[in-house]
């Protein structure tokens, strides 16, 4: 029995460990993958972003790195600063941007398929977690020491 318990607080541990990576790469997938995706078609408000400077962050799979800038749609009406595009070299200068949802990204852009990546894997992990659980939940109830509900 002490066994028992043992392997099901193990269980649970690895549980909630491996929960919150799995709601952060599928809240990531969910927010910024279709605005990326909807600048890989060509939708979204067209404009020009006017690049500031290139901004890096040292990670530990080392320095990641991205542009940042001003973005103004074609029309004038939006104007953004402080704005990041992840682009692998200085932006071009006849490179159209689009704004979808608040982010921008270069038009054809081929970003959305790293968020669906994610997307798709915490996905899979919260769905890997909802089977653990109700096999967990169906082993508990044959234990000796549950009580059982009656009807």
């Amino acid at each position: 029995m002490r066994d028992a318990l043992r392997r099901a607080g193990l269980v649970l541990m690895m549980l909630l460990v491996t929960f919150l990576p799995c709601c952060i790469a599928f809240g990531l997938g969910v927010s910024e993958g279709p605005p990326a995706f909807a600048a890989a078609s060509g939708q979204g408000t067209p404009g020009t972003f006017s690049p500031a400077g290139e901004r890096c962050t040292g990670t530990r799979g080392g320095e990641v790195c991205a542009w940042e800038g001003t973005f103004t749609s074609d029309d004038g009406g939006i104007r953004l600063s402080g704005v990041t595009v992840d682009t692998d070299g200085p932006p071009q200068a006849d490179t159209v941007f689009l704004l979808n949802r608040g982010r921008v990204h270069p038009e054809g852009t081929t970003e959305w398929r790293r968020w669906a990546f994610w997307g798709v894997l915490g996905a899979a992990g919260l769905a890997a977690h909802a089977v653990a659980a109700l096999r967990w939940a169906q082993r508990c109830q044959s234990l000796p020491w549950v009580k059982q509900r009656t009807r």
